[in-house]
C-alpha cells in the first residue's frame, strides 16, 4: 500500500493508560496512464503497425489486461505493446483494459485509439501497349499492377468497344482490330477501403499486305483466250482483301478477288496490270502481274513421280493391282499408252496397273508414253517381279497331342482347324507366343500369310 496507518502512543501518565484507535488505511491511488493514448497508420501498413509499450505513473512492472476491443483488431500485450491483428480496414479501432503492479495492488484504466487511413491505389503497370491488325485479336495482356499489397477489383467507367477489362484487372481485345487507337479507363478498390484509377491505351497499327502468289506467268497465242490465273494470294492481311486496279490493261482484268483473265485470244507480247489492296482493317500493299505471251507452243516433259517397281507372290498376282501411276507437270488429265507391252501386265488409259492371271515366278516388265491435252509427254515404266517363295504357318500343340502339317500360302487365307487334343483342357485359339502374349487368332481365322510363323496352341 502507498499510504502508511499511524498508531497510537501509549500515554505514560498518572491517569488510566488509553490507546488511541488506529487511523483507517486510505485507498490505493489509481495507476494513471500517460502514453500513448492515440495513433494513425495507414491500410497498407497496418499490417506491421507496431506502438508502446503503454507507459504509466507507477515505477515497476505493471501488466496490461484488455477488456474491450471495438472493432476488432487491435492486439495489446501484457507489457502494454500495441499492434494489430493483421491488415485492417480503413477505420477507427479503440482498445482498453485495466493495469495492475500485482504486487503493491495499485490497479487503473487504459485506453488506446488507432485510426487506420486509406491510402490511394496508384497504378504500376504499363498504361500504354501496341500491337497489330493481324495480332489483335489474341492480344492480352495484365493483370493490371498497382502499389498495394491486397487484392483488388477492378471496375470499367470508360468503355472501349475494342477492349475489355477484367475483374482481376486483364486486358483484352474484343476481337480482330482494326488500325487505331482504343482507350478504356475505370476505378479500381480492395477490401480494406483504397481505391484509385486505373487506364489502359492500345494502339493497332496496321501492316503492309504483301503478294506471295507469282507476279509472272506465260501462255501461248492459241491458249491465251481461255488464261485465267488466281485469286491472288497475300500474307500479312486479315479477313476478305479487295484489289483495286490502277494501273490497267486493256487486254488484263483483275476482279476485286484477285482473279485476273484475258479479254480474249492475245497477240504476241507482254501485257501487264497493277494496282493495290485492303482489308477491312486499314492494311494495304500493292500487288502486279505481267503476262507474256508467245507465238510458239511451250511445252513441258511429263516425269512419272510414282514407283517403277513392285513385288508379289505367284499366289498373290492373280490379284495384284497397283496404281494409278502419278505424274507431275502434266495439267488436267492424263492418257496412258503402252508402247512395250507385257505378256502378265496390263495397263489402263488412267495409269492403273494389273495383271492379266496368275502369273509363274519371274520378272514382267512394261513402258509406254503419256500425254495431257495441252501438248504435254513423256514416259513411264513399270516392272514387277513374282517370286515362288510361299509363307509358311507351323501349328505347335503347345502341350496338347496330334499332329498338324504345316500351311503354306501367298495371299490371306483361312488357317487350317486345329488338329490338336488336350486332356482336360478346350481348346480356346492360336496365338504368336506360347504363354498368350502375342497376337492372337481364332480357328479357322483369316492370316495374310505376309510373313512366315509358328501359331502355339492355346488351352483353358
Amino acid at each position: 500500500m502507498r499510504g502508511v496507518a499511524w498508531l497510537g502512543i501509549l500515554s505514560l501518565t498518572l491517569v488510566p493508560m488509553v490507546t488511541s484507535a488506529p487511523v483507517a488505511s486510505a485507498a490505493a491511488p489509481n495507476i494513471i496512464q500517460l502514453s500513448p493514448f492515440i495513433g494513425t497508420t495507414t491500410t497498407t501498413a497496418s499490417t506491421t503497425f507496431v506502438s508502446g509499450p503503454i507507459t504509466v505513473d507507477v515505477a515497476g512492472p505493471v501488466t496490461f489486461v484488455t477488456v474491450s476491443s471495438s472493432p476488432p483488431g487491435l492486439i495489446v500485450g501484457p507489457d502494454g505493446t500495441i499492434s494489430t491483428t493483421g491488415a485492417l480496414a480503413a477505420g477507427v479501432y479503440t482498445v482498453a483494459g485495466t493495469d495492475n503492479d500485482g504486487i503493491i495492488g495499485d490497479t487503473g484504466t487504459w485506453t488506446y485509439t488507432l485510426t487506420v487511413n486509406s491510402v490511394t491505389i496508384n497504378q504500376t503497370s504499363l498504361t500504354t501497349g501496341t500491337t497489330t491488325t493481324g495480332a489483335s485479336g489474341s492480344f492480352a495482356i495484365g493483370p493490371i499492377t498497382v502499389d498495394v499489397p491486397f487484392a483488388v477489383t477492378y471496375v470499367t467507367t470508360t468503355p472501349s468497344s475494342g477492349l475489355n477489362v477484367g475483374a482481376n484487372g486483364t486486358i483484352t481485345t474484343s476481337g480482330t482490330l482494326a488500325a487505331g487507337t482504343y482507350s478504356v479507363a475505370g476505378t479500381n478498390s480492395d477490401l480494406y477501403g483504397d481505391t484509385g484509377t486505373w487506364t489502359y491505351t492500345l494502339t493497332v497499327n496496321s501492316v503492309t499486305i504483301n503478294q506471295t502468289s507469282l507476279t509472272t506467268g506465260t501462255t501461248t497465242t492459241g491458249a491465251s483466250g481461255s488464261f485465267a490465273i488466281g485469286p491472288i494470294t497475300v500474307n500479312n492481311a486479315v479477313g476478305t482483301v479487295t484489289f483495286v486496279t490502277t494501273t490497267p490493261s486493256s487486254s488484263l482484268t483483275v476482279n476485286a478477288s484477285g482473279h485476273l483473265t484475258t479479254s480474249g485470244t492475245l497477240a504476241p507480247g507482254l501485257y501487264t496490270v497493277a494496282g493495290t489492296d485492303s482489308d477491312g482493317y486499314g492494311d494495304t500493299g500493292t500487288w502486279t502481274y505481267a503476262l507474256s505471251v508467245t507465238g510458239v507452243a511451250v511445252s513441258r516433259t511429263i516425269n512419272q513421280t510414282s514407283a517403277t517397281s513392285g513385288v508379289t507372290t505367284t499366289a498373290a498376282s492373280a490379284s495384284f493391282v497397283s496404281g494409278p501411276i502419278t505424274v507431275n507437270n502434266a495439267i488436267g488429265t492424263v492418257a496412258f499408252l503402252t508402247t512395250s507391252p507385257s505378256a502378265g501386265l496390263h495397263v489402263s488409259a488412267d495409269g492403273t496397273i494389273s495383271t492379266t492371271g496368275a502369273l509363274a515366278p519371274g520378272l514382267y516388265t512394261v513402258a509406254g508414253t503419256d500425254s495431257d491435252g495441252y501438248g504435254d509427254t513423256g514416259t513411264w515404266t513399270y516392272a514387277l517381279t513374282v517370286t515362288g517363295v510361299a509363307i509358311t504357318v507351323t501349328f505347335d500343340a503347345n502341350g496338347g497331342r496330334g499332329t498338324m502339317a504345316a500351311q503354306s500360302g501367298g495371299a490371306p487365307t483361312a488357317l487350317t482347324s486345329n488338329g490338336f487334343a488336350r486332356a482336360g483342357y478346350r481348346f480356346t485359339g492360336w496365338n504368336t507366343a506360347a504363354n498368350g502374349s502375342g497376337s492372337g487368332y481364332a480357328n479357322g481365322a483369316t492370316y495374310p500369310f505376309s510373313a512366315s510363323v509358328t501359331l502355339y496352341a492355346q488351352w483353358r
